[in-house]
């Protein structure tokens, strides 16, 4: 049973959790009555949880029954990461063009510094996707920022699907973004565009 000030926040944190961390697997079905039988709560808490789900990427086909969690099938992933990967490039190039790119490099280097820290737990993916965003929050441009943040959530739950724990794989990724930070703070901007590139053509290889 979960506190009656906050049913919905706690519904939608609770199963956003389960998706993420694959205790509710892609394409599964969330079911509204099901949802206020496991929470003890009316459908009211359980629906705006689903909605904000919805609104953040995680579920579709939204009904008055419920929804389900999203799906990928082998192109559809392949098509999320190459839109990522052309959104990213232009990200890098515009952070060079309108940012001082050391206070850009600084900060990456600090990502870095955080994911190799945690390549064993959760908060590895925390921080991949920080390194990622760097390069928005410093090509200030809000509707490249909001294009990519369309496709975040999707590529988040991609990742955590393929990773399943592979350091192997979580190595090769730290040493791309180490790659792209160097050629950054060396100023061959070209260079880091064309890594970030090779980073998101790996990950297609990776699928």
């Amino acid at each position: 049973m979960i506190k009656k000030e906050t049913y919905s926040d706690q519904i939608y944190e609770e199963i956003k959790q389960d998706i993420l961390n694959r205790r509710i697997g892609l394409g599964e079905k969330l079911i509204n009555r099901e949802l206020q039988q496991r929470y003890g709560v009316s459908s009211t808490p359980v629906r705006d949880a689903i909605n904000r789900l919805y609104q953040e990427g995680f579920v579709e086909g939204i009904s008055r029954a419920g929804a389900r969690v999203i799906n990928f099938d082998r192109n559809y992933a392949e098509e999320l990461v190459e839109i990522i990967a052309m959104i990213s490039d232009n990200a890098v190039k515009l952070s060079a063009l309108k940012s001082d790119r050391r206070a850009v490099a600084a900060e990456l280097g600090k990502k870095i510094q955080l994911q190799q820290k945690h390549i064993n737990n959760e908060k590895y993916y925390q921080h991949n996707k920080e390194f990622h965003k760097v390069f928005f929050k410093y090509a200030k441009n809000k509707t490249l920022t909001q294009l990519y943040d369309q496709f975040d959530i999707r590529q988040e739950i991609m990742i955590r699907y393929t990773d399943l724990v592979d350091m192997e794989q979580r190595r090769l990724m730290i040493k791309h973004h180490q790659d792209i930070y160097e050629a950054y703070l060396n100023d061959d901007i070209l260079l880091a565009r064309k890594l970030m590139e090779d980073h998101y053509l790996d990950a297609i290889k990776h699928l």
